[in-house]
Parts: C-alpha cells; structure tokens; sequence
C-alpha cells in the first residue's frame, strides 16, 4: 500500500541538486511529517526497549504547547542561542520544571503563533505551520486507510558538523503519563497521591507526573561534506503484556486464567495479564542531498522529511528571499 509513497516522493524531487559547502554558516530549513499506520505485521516488540536519549535535544515544541505561558517564559528567558548550544539539557529542564501541565493530545500541526524566520547568530527557530510546504503530500499520505497524523512541524537552522549539532526533540500524540511510566508499566497508585500536593511539588521541581509522549525521540540533521539525517524515534502503543509474546506458554496461562475463574474471583483477577505500554524504535542513519523528499519507513511508523538550503540569515530578508536568492543584477 505505501510503495507508491517512495515512487511518488522521487518524482516530485528530481530538482534536487548536489549542494557545496563552502561558507563558515550553513542555513537550512527542514519539514517534518510524521505518521503511524495499522500494520499486519506479527514481530514481537520487546518489553524492554529503552526511551529515546533526549538530553541533549533542543525543545522546540514545549513552548508551543505548554499550558503555563508565565512560567514559560521565565524559563525561556533564562537560556539564549548559546545556552541551547552548549547546555540544552539544562535548558530542557528549565522549560519542563516551569510548565505545570501537559496537554493530553498535541495537535498533528505544530508551529508558532505567527511566521517567523532564522535571525543571524541565533539557533534553530520553529516556524508558523502555514509556512510548510507539505499540505498536498500529507493530502495524499493522510487519506491512505490506517494512517493516523501525528506531527507536522518545520523549522531552520544553522547546520554543523556531526560533534557540534544537536538534535531536535520530537514529540507527538497522547501523553500516556497519567496511565503509564516511561517504562510502560502502569503508574503506580500511590504517584495519584502526588497531585494533592501541587503547590509542594512546584516548590520541590518537576517530582510528580512526567509525560509518556505516544511519539517521542529526536532528529539530529549534521553536515559532513553532505547531509545526514539520523532518527532515534519511539512509538508507544498500548497493549497486553502477556498477550502480545504470542507462545504456547501465554495460551495455556489464558486457559489456567479461565479455570481460576471458576475456583475464585480474587485468583482469576490474579492471573489476569497487566496493560502494558510498549515501545516501538525507529532508529535510522541516512545520508542525503538538499531539496530532496526523503521518506523514511517502518512497519509502525512513516516519516517525511526535506532539508531546503537557504541563504544566510539578515534581519531584513524575507523567508522567500532566503530560500529563492535573487539572480546578479537584480533585487
């Protein structure tokens, strides 16, 4: 169903040039669209699987969807370009301790309030979602049955070499933390007990619920005489523990659940599996030219992506100006 998508991204990107690299700055601006689709396929998930390294990631998003504006900018205030270059996980935890709440669903199109644009020495900057280019592609993308949107987002940056570039946080979907820990087991009664002391936890720091974010993880996009775009993405999806390992020995526990019901309610809900919040990596590494459509697959997961070289920023240039230079000669 979805090898048209490779065909298709490849015809409309044939433009795509190889680019030099030759200036101290390289600006780019990237558009993401990420999505997840029901699959048929039978692999087995492993209940272990570790979250996404986020630490070092810049957080575009928290200020877009964070419900504490106040707080929020005080924690926005206190972290300039140079600090999410050199400390973004201080940075990240500013802007997690000042925001009290998380919505429970992040809209698909995330953005900022109005157009903006990259400004000389300044890090990576989230653009207005009306400043993408993708609405004819999520068209088609989003129509094919059993896709569900979960984040569309485009932002510029100064890209750097491999040692120096930081990730970009990316986080999408429901927030499982009031059911689920980031483990994926549920949360334990006695955390509940936390959100009757608000006041003392926004005294003590971020101690109490933490979002479970349904995608989350980074893209980290560097330069090394070409482009590369590395994913560390996580999917979350609910399911039964027990269940979904699919041997012998799961069927036969499900047998000896349904004959302990008849022996006593209390051991039959004993032996009933716990929900379960699993973890589905996509982690990938591809080298890429600019100007491309690049399509990046799973069986869980699909992610557009398109990195669009642009001129160095000037505070008086337009975004059409920096992405479609004027020929010599001309203004």
């Amino acid at each position: 169903m979805f090898r048209f998508i490779g065909v298709y991204l490849v015809l409309v990107t044939l433009l795509g040039a190889p680019q030099a690299f030759a200036s101290e700055e390289n600006w780019f601006e990237v558009e993401v669209y990420v999505f997840s689709r029901q699959s048929n396929d039978t692999e087995q998930w492993p209940v272990d699987a570790a979250p996404a390294d986020t630490r070092k990631a810049i957080d575009l998003i928290t200020p877009v969807i964070a419900t504490d504006v106040a707080g929020l900018n005080s924690a926005l205030n206190g972290c300039d370009a140079a600090d999410w270059a050199t400390r973004s996980d201080w940075c990240s935890k500013q802007l997690q301790s000042k925001t009290k709440a998380h919505p429970d669903v992040i809209p698909p199109a995330v953005g900022a309030a109005k157009p903006t644009y990259a400004k000389p020495g300044e890090g990576a900057v989230l653009l207005a979602s009306n400043q993408g280019q993708f609405d004819k592609i999520i068209g088609k993308i989003s129509r094919e049955p059993g896709v569900t949107s979960l984040l569309h987002m485009t932002w510029q940056e100064n890209m750097l070499p491999r040692r120096q570039a930081r990730p970009i946080r990316i986080f999408a979907g429901k927030n499982f933390g009031k059911q689920y820990q980031e483990d994926g087991q549920l949360v334990e009664e006695h955390d509940d007990l936390m959100q009757h002391f608000s006041n003392l936890t926004d005294f003590m720091g971020p101690q109490g619920e933490q979002p479970v974010w349904q995608l989350d993880g980074t893209i980290n996009i560097y330069l090394n005489h070409w482009l590369y775009i590395e994913t560390d993405l996580v999917l979350r999806e609910e399911g039964d523990k027990a269940r979904l390992k699919g041997t012998l020995e799961d069927d036969m526990a499900g047998n000896q659940t349904q004959d302990a019901h008849n022996q006593g309610a209390e051991q039959a809900q004993a032996d009933i599996p716990p929900p379960f919040l699993y973890a589905i990596h996509m982690k990938q590494n591809r080298r890429v030219r600019s100007g491309e459509m690049h399509y990046f697959d799973h069986p869980k997961l699909g992610l557009v992506i398109q990195i669009r070289k642009m001129k160095k920023p000037d505070q008086h240039q337009t975004r059409a100006q920096l992405l479609h230079p004027a020929p010599q000669g001309t203004q």
